[in-house]
C-alpha cells in the first residue's frame, strides 16, 4: 500500500497538476508558495483527506502551515489518526 506521503502527492498531481508528472513534487515542495494550491485547493484537500483517511479535520486546523507541503499535510494525518484511536 502507499504511503500515506504517495497518497497525497499522487492526488494533488491529479487533481491540481493536471496529471503533470514532469513537474518535480517532493514532500517539502511549498504548494502554497509555488502556486500549486490556493485557499480553494486547502478546502478540495481537507475533502480528500478526510474521505481517503477517515479522519475529520476541524476548521482550527485548517491553516497554511498544516497544508504547505504534503509533508505537513501527512503529519496532520497521522495526528488525527492517533487522535481518533487514542
Amino acid at each position: 500500500m502507499a504511503s500515506v506521503e504517495d497518497q497525497i502527492r499522487e492526488h494533488i498531481v491529479a487533481e491540481f497538476l493536471g496529471g503533470d508528472t514532469s513537474r518535480a513534487l517532493s514532500d517539502d515542495t511549498r504548494l502554497i508558495d509555488e502556486e500549486i494550491i490556493d485557499s480553494l485547493g486547502i478546502f478540495l484537500l481537507v475533502t480528500f483527506i478526510q474521505e481517503r483517511f477517515g479522519v475529520e479535520v476541524g476548521p482550527e486546523e485548517v491553516t497554511l502551515e498544516n497544508f504547505e507541503s504534503v509533508s505537513a499535510i501527512a503529519q496532520l494525518v497521522a495526528g488525527k489518526r492517533v487522535s481518533s484511536a487514542g
